[in-house]
């Protein structure tokens, strides 16, 4: 009931019992909880759950791990995991099997800029990372900007937090781009995604700016 975005498939197929299956996901740094979920046509066979350090689940590092096993169904839910390349291995398994992940994060990504851009000049937008209501400062990540115009079209750029191009001081939180100029007028959606070049995770917000003549 308090779920907030879809699961994920992670993958699966059709086995025999002496096939081994070998699946990773990927788990990006602030991840609060992780659900993974699996689904099998026959009771029989074995799922095996290791952290990126090797270890099994619960195992060599400070997670939290809880186990839900039935004849037909195992589901992982992982509290604060290690972040990185989590590894399930499928043993003994004859028939269908299927497999699902779920992920909440503590960091979200909130727009600053509230005033209109003038038309047909340079502007910056300010973006910042939360963690809750509290500014976050995260390592290794990228910060882009995907803007659709009110013709359709869509511009992407990233924002630094390294005091260049729009950006005022440099490791301070909060992150920054200079739009080339927009040459049209009215409102501009865009989506602000957060992510991590080594882990196959996002996190993205939406918010609109207004482009306008003759701002005030």
């Amino acid at each position: 009931s308090r779920a907030i975005g879809s699961i994920s498939e992670i993958g699966g197929g059709s086995l025999n019992e002496s096939e081994l299956l070998a699946t990773s996901i990927s788990v990006a740094p602030g991840t609060k909880e992780t659900t993974l979920f699996f689904f099998k046509e026959n009771r029989h066979g074995s799922l095996s759950l290791s952290n990126p350090g090797g270890f099994e689940a619960n195992m060599g590092d400070q997670s939290e791990s809880y186990l839900l096993e039935t004849p037909n169904a195992v589901i992982w839910k992982l509290v604060d995991p290690l972040p990185g390349n989590w590894r399930v291995d499928v043993r003994g398994i004859d028939g269908l099997l299927t497999g699902w992940s779920y992920s909440t994060n503590k960091y979200d990504v909130a727009l600053d800029s509230q005033e209109p851009l003038q038309l047909d000049k340079p502007g910056i937008l300010i973006a910042h990372i939360r963690e809750g209501d509290n500014l976050a400062l995260v390592d290794n990540a990228t910060l882009l900007v995907r803007i659709t115009t009110p013709t359709g079209a869509m511009l992407v750029h990233e924002m630094n937090d390294s005091g260049v191009a729009g950006d005022a001081v440099a490791s301070d939180g909060f992150h920054a781009v200079t739009l080339p100029s927009l040459a049209t007028e009215g409102q501009h959606d865009l989506q602000l995604e957060l992510s991590w070049p080594d882990f196959d995770h996002k996190i993205s917000s939406q918010a609109t700016f207004d482009v306008v003549a003759f701002p005030q």
